[in-house]
């Protein structure tokens, strides 16, 4: 403080001088601390404060200019006491700011822990209220099971007297029983008695093939003694006053779309009933309504003696698609529609799995029938019905056989296209490789249907 009073007016260099150690003592005093390089940079300044001031050496100028460059030197090392000090500060500050997060993280990782202790003891509270809960559920339940044993005691008591009546009115409930047993075994007598077949002439009737009827299409053995059994011999036992129930609706399907078609129109001539197609395009109204008039006009005709009426839809899944508004309707008509108007539905389609499966079942349709592709059996059928006999012996029947079984290989034989070419033969020579019809895929296909129709 002593330098800093004295003033020295004609000398400017002793000012300058004055001036850097006051500066310097207080760039020292801002950092709030003095370290020894600090303390050697204050303490050269004081000496040369002290030797200006004094007179110092003999030549001013030189020693101003040793001590200018003295106070850059010092200038330097000033500067570098600021960086190293504000770098010194700005690491503190981010060590402080680190600390401030670890602090701000541990309050919050006590925040959660106060919350799981609190939520811990709500559990216990819980626990320990289910827990009364549960044994005054407990003490309820042998009180029930108390009353149950004192119920069961009581009803076994009355079971036994109980017992006692029954013996003594065993005998006479007896008698009643055996008279009512008698009595329905008579009338069930009577009943089959007047249902069971004895004319030759019925049963002739429901075997032999008609030539507008099944001996109209060779082979199908099976399927034909399926239609004789399922619907045929409903229709001429009803036709001979036989109370019997012939089905609502039967369904034809099978890979050959013709042949469903043929089968369908065949049946109503081998047993002689009438018959009525019906569109299966149209609107839905459309199609529903000329449904009804076609219903309409088979109980007409039932009712004036000309029998029962078979009603054929050819392509029934665009007569009644799933997704159609229709079929809730055609339910109810199918559930009675043999009773009420003495027609029976003859439906054919290749893709059964398109219809509504409730609509198919056994109440509705009463016999789904597959009829599968021409088989081994059917080939020999088909040559012995449909070739020239003018020709027939010019044919070698054996190999026109193999020939036919080789194209087989590739598919399967339609109807139409296997009666066309026996019918077009005139002798072996010009017999030719005949590519089916029929893919193999659709005779997969058919496979795969007979499962899903037969769980229906």
């Amino acid at each position: 403080m002593l330098i800093n009073k004295i003033s020295f007016q004609n000398n400017i260099y002793y000012k300058k001088s004055i001036s850097f150690k006051g500066e310097s003592e207080n760039n020292i005093r801002n950092f709030g601390y003095k370290d020894s390089f600090s303390d050697s940079i204050y303490r050269e300044t004081e000496q040369m404060a002290e030797q200006l001031m004094l007179g110092g050496e003999n030549d001013p100028e030189k020693l101003i200019a040793y001590k200018e460059a003295k106070l850059k030197s010092l200038e330097e090392k000033e500067r570098s006491i600021n960086d190293y000090h504000s770098q010194n500060l700005a690491s503190k500050q981010s060590k402080l700011s680190n600390i401030k997060k670890q602090i701000e993280h541990v309050k919050t990782i006590i925040s959660d822990y106060q919350q799981l202790l609190s939520q811990l003891d709500s559990q216990e509270y819980n626990w320990q209220q289910a827990n009364s809960s549960a044994q005054a559920s407990l003490d309820e339940q042998n009180k029930t099971i108390e009353n149950i044993k004192t119920e069961t005691k009581n009803l076994l008591l009355q079971n036994q007297e109980y017992q006692e009546q029954l013996k003594n009115n065993f005998s006479e409930k007896i008698k009643i029983l055996e008279t009512e047993y008698n009595t329905k075994t008579e009338t069930l007598k009577n009943n089959i008695n007047n249902s069971i077949i004895t004319p030759d002439s019925v049963i002739k009737e429901i075997n032999t093939p008609k030539p507008n009827g099944f001996g109209s299409i060779a082979g199908f053995r099976e399927v034909k003694a399926d239609l004789i059994d399922k619907i045929g011999k409903f229709i001429v036992l009803e036709k001979n006053n036989k109370a019997v129930n012939v089905p609502n609706a039967i369904l034809l399907f099978g890979p050959d779309i013709e042949n469903n078609r043929d089968f369908a129109d065949i049946t109503a001539n081998q047993f002689g009933t009438n018959s009525i197609k019906i569109n299966p395009e149209g609107t839905e109204t459309e199609r529903f309504n000329e449904l009804k008039q076609a219903s309409a006009r088979a109980k007409a005709d039932f009712e004036n003696g000309q029998g029962r009426t078979l009603i054929v839809i050819n392509d029934f899944e665009k007569f009644a698609p799933k997704d159609s508004r229709m079929i809730g309707p055609l339910k109810s008509y199918l559930d009675s529609a043999s009773k009420d108007f003495h027609t029976t539905i003859v439906a054919t389609t290749e893709i059964p799995e398109a219809l509504d499966d409730i609509l198919l079942r056994s109440g509705r349709f009463g016999a789904k029938i597959a009829i599968p592709a021409i088989g081994e059996t059917d080939i020999l059928s088909f040559i012995h019905k449909y070739i020239n006999i003018d020709f027939i012996d010019s044919i070698d029947i054996n190999k026109l056989i193999q020939k036919l079984d080789i194209g087989k290989i590739h598919g399967a034989y339609s109807v139409k296209q296997l009666k066309n070419y026996i019918q077009s033969l005139t002798d072996t020579d010009c017999l030719k490789t005949l590519i089916p019809d029929i893919k193999p895929e659709a005779i997969k296909v058919f496979k795969q249907q007979l499962g899903y129709v037969k769980h229906l």
